[in-house]
């Protein structure tokens, strides 16, 4: 599959979710920023291993208490992987 999206300039997006989109993982997870870190080289190393142009980040049920947590995440996603030459985007509900 990802031959015959390359072969024919098909761009290839990772997706990444917050596990069963529950709100007490991911409300730990954004306030780890060692977590987030590690997260942050996974994602990239999982991009530039299978060749993807970039991912997609689709958190969901994200307490209102976490917005701050969760753009500064983006950001930091965002701004490593645009050193790397790759997109990211984010699902918004």
């Amino acid at each position: 599959m990802l031959d015959f999206a390359k072969e024919n300039k098909i761009k290839v997006y990772a997706l990444v979710t917050n596990i069963s989109f529950e709100k007490e993982p991911a409300h730990q997870f954004l306030h780890d920023s060692k977590a987030q870190e590690k997260a942050i080289a996974a994602l990239i190393k999982l991009c530039e291993d299978n060749q993807h142009d970039g991912l997609q980040i689709d958190f969901e049920n994200i307490n209102i208490k976490d917005k701050a947590q969760l753009t500064a995440f983006y950001e930091a996603v965002a701004a490593a992987l645009h050193q790397k030459n790759l997109v990211v985007s984010f699902a918004v509900v």
